[in-house]
């Protein structure tokens, strides 16, 4: 009892969630001038679409939304050794959710996979590797 059978999806208005690593997640709190997102189908990589209403969940979550984006259902994230639905993850994942334009030349399609590109606002060479060494080490040195 109690095991869905289906989903109800709007084709018309279809939204675009990632999901990332906390290393990689960082990067998008700090928005800035010229901060956006364009994504590229799998099944098209020759087009290029504009995202926009960019969201980011800053909390880490341990359970993915969708098996589909676990490594059983083709995704990269690693699921808990103890899960047995492959929900559960073994790393918590950020989320990104965004929109995109379906008036371009691509209609995507529910559970279409895409390659998205981040472009992240210019700030000097120092400044990123000052930002990145600070990334990196984050929770690790114990002072």
């Amino acid at each position: 009892m109690g095991d869905q059978i289906g989903e109800v999806v709007n084709t018309e208005k279809l939204h675009i969630a990632a999901t990332m690593s906390q290393n990689e997640s960082a990067w998008l709190f700090d928005t800035g001038e010229g901060f956006g997102a364009t994504l590229r189908p799998v099944s098209r990589p020759g087009v290029v679409v504009p995202c926009s209403d960019i969201r980011a969940i800053d909390t880490g979550q341990a359970r993915l939304p969708h098996a589909g984006l676990g490594v059983a259902g083709g995704g990269t994230i690693r699921p808990a050794a103890q899960a047995r639905s492959g929900l559960e993850t073994k790393d918590p994942q950020f989320f990104v959710y965004m929109n995109y334009d379906p008036s371009t030349s691509w209609r995507g399609v529910p559970g279409e996979r895409v390659y998205l590109r981040f472009r992240l606002s210019s700030k000097p060479l120092a400044v990123q590797w000052v930002d990145r060494l600070h990334k990196m080490i984050q929770g690790r040195v114990q002072l």
